[in-house]
């Protein structure tokens, strides 16, 4: 075989490589969109109209798909709920989290309360752009039909917020265990009257928030005169 026909049959070849490596991309791509359309969709129903919408044609009309691409893409709609619920709960744990490490490595009392004041206000952002994960982090698993592998999920939340009130060395925080549990509670009351629209713009509802974490978190007569 001359120089020219090796050169063309490795022309041929490496022509066919790129074309199956695109479309392998292109498959890989479509796939992650497709579930994460499917994903929104059913968020978007669970926080506009709660559990009962959560059907199979209606996600599937919500996502502007058919009922068979939740087969395809999660295997059944239990685990499409799963996926779901498992997202909200990634995002919460990580600002949970990230504050319970800053609170660990700073064993001033002061560090521990602001710590956990700039988590909540990252939490809040987080809520409000995605009211959906925020109710299924607030409500019961069992709600949406799901598994006691997808109610574990939840349980990381809570043994996040349980690390954080127990961070810091030394003496007792005022940000302990119990007042930081009554404090997410707090939060999440926070969260839903502002989604709802019973706290206005007007009302600057970050200093409103503010004002509540930290009335929550630190008892009444420590409370700073400004803060």
């Amino acid at each position: 075989m001359d120089v020219c026909r090796l050169g063309a049959v490795a022309a041929k070849r490496d022509s066919g490589a790129e074309p199956a490596q695109a479309q392998t991309s292109r498959r890989s791509a479509r796939a992650v969109e497709m579930r994460t359309r499917l994903l929104d969709a059913a968020e978007s129903l669970y926080a506009s109209e709660g559990p009962t919408a959560l059907t199979n044609r209606r996600i599937g009309d919500e996502a502007a798909t058919t009922t068979q691409s939740i087969y395809t893409y999660f295997g059944s709609r239990d685990a499409l709920l799963e996926a779901m619920y498992q997202r909200a709960i990634d995002g919460a744990e990580e600002i949970i989290t990230m504050a319970s490490a800053i609170a660990d490595q700073e064993p001033d009392e002061a560090d521990v309360v602001d710590a956990f004041k700039q988590a909540a206000r990252h939490y809040r952002e987080f809520c409000l752009q995605h009211p959906g994960r925020f109710r299924m982090i607030r409500g019961a698993a069992a709600d949406v039909g799901l598994s006691e592998a997808a109610s574990a999920l939840r349980e990381r939340v809570v043994d996040a917020v349980s690390r954080f009130g127990r961070s810091g060395t030394g003496e007792q925080t005022t940000a302990y265990e119990s007042r930081v549990h009554l404090t997410i509670a707090a939060m999440h009351g926070f969260f839903e009257a502002e989604l709802e629209g019973f706290i206005s713009d007007a009302q600057q509802p970050a200093e409103l928030f503010d004002e509540l974490v930290l009335r929550c978190l630190v008892p009444y007569e420590h409370l700073p005169q400004h803060w």
